[in-house]
């Protein structure tokens, strides 16, 4: 009876106003019993926060979010955006919905999860989806809902994107942002770009032996740029640069000089001396781009005047992705 009370009168207004009329309703029961029992339901339904969503799907949400790393998040974020229709040809792009880029989100975490962590057959995409991605009303935040903000504030702060406006979700109520992605922002939805999600690993797995310190560097300035610090990215992409020269140096037995630009003629010397192929003139092609990183890093640390803009680090930080391997992975003798 108390449940169906409870379900009927949706816990709408002060909790209070509810125990107040169940125990008007049931005279034989002590007002604190009355409590006691429509808090329980009330937590085991969550019809307080959450009226008509599957409690099943939320904490199906909760494990699989809630185990995902961000660069995880942002690596399926991309893929849910590469799959919403887009007019490439067309100066305006048509705008992502939240909304529809969450479910098609949904649906590329249930093709991956591992068997032990799918969701019941009976648990639809359209079930989840009933479980907002707003925080709730009284405050409770959820990992979906956490990932999902990271997420899109990372695209706007990155350039990736800008917010359009809203669009009003008629099963949650709630009005869900609309997003347009920049020129950056499609261009970054290239499986090949260099910033992709999963390059810096890539990395790490092949050269993490020798590049330890250069990775890390180079990682941080990851970090800046994500984060919208495209000085400091440049100054860290610099001591990243400067970090695995030096180990080229010494695999190469090239003598180290004090200045970074006579550093660089040095090595440059030393690798035209070897015998002509495809590794060597890619290493000379990386060591172009390592002398204009080395020229935007003595700007970024030395010039109170400046400035840099998202489409510019982001160059600067796909050549050096690109370069980065043709010189940590250089080990041709003359």
């Amino acid at each position: 009876m108390l449940d169906v009370l409870a379900e009927e009168l949706e816990c709408r207004g002060e909790f209070v106003h509810v125990v107040d009329h169940v125990a008007t309703t049931c005279l034989d029961l002590e007002r604190t019993t009355v409590t006691g029992l429509l808090q329980a339901v009330a937590l085991d339904r969550r019809i307080r926060d959450h009226r008509g969503m599957s409690l099943e799907a939320l904490h199906y949400l909760e494990d699989v979010f809630g185990k995902m790393a961000e660069v995880q998040m942002r690596e399926f974020g991309l893929e849910a955006i590469r799959r919403q229709p887009r007019i490439e040809d067309s100066p305006t792009r048509r705008p992502i919905t939240v909304r529809s880029w969450y479910s098609e989100l949904l649906g590329i975490l249930a093709s991956t999860m591992p068997r032990e962590s799918a969701a019941p057959g009976h648990l639809t995409i359209n079930k989840r989806l009933e479980v907002s991605i707003a925080p709730t009303s009284n405050g409770e935040i959820y990992p979906h809902h956490v990932h999902v903000r990271r997420f899109w504030h990372w695209m706007e702060s990155a350039g990736f994107a800008l917010k359009f406006g809203h669009n009003h979700d008629q099963v949650g109520g709630s009005n869900f942002d609309q997003w347009v992605l920049t020129d950056l922002g499609v261009e970054r939805l290239n499986t090949e770009h260099p910033l992709a999600p999963g390059a810096m690993k890539r990395l790490w797995d092949k050269f993490g032996t020798d590049h330890e310190d250069s990775l890390a560097r180079l990682e941080d300035a990851h970090r800046c740029f994500d984060h919208g610090l495209y000085r400091p990215a440049v100054v860290l992409l610099g001591l990243a640069y400067e970090e695995l020269l030096g180990v080229v140096a010494v695999r190469l037995k090239v003598k180290w000089k004090q200045n970074a630009k006579d550093r660089l003629d040095e090595l440059r010397k030393k690798i035209e001396g070897h015998r002509i192929g495809d590794p060597k003139t890619a290493a000379l092609n990386a060591l172009n781009v390592a002398n204009s990183i080395r020229e935007a890093r003595n700007d970024a640390a030395h010039k109170a005047s400046s400035t840099w803009t998202a489409l510019e680090v982001d160059e600067l930080l796909a050549d050096g992705m690109r370069a980065y391997p043709k010189l940590a992975g250089y080990t041709q003798v003359p």
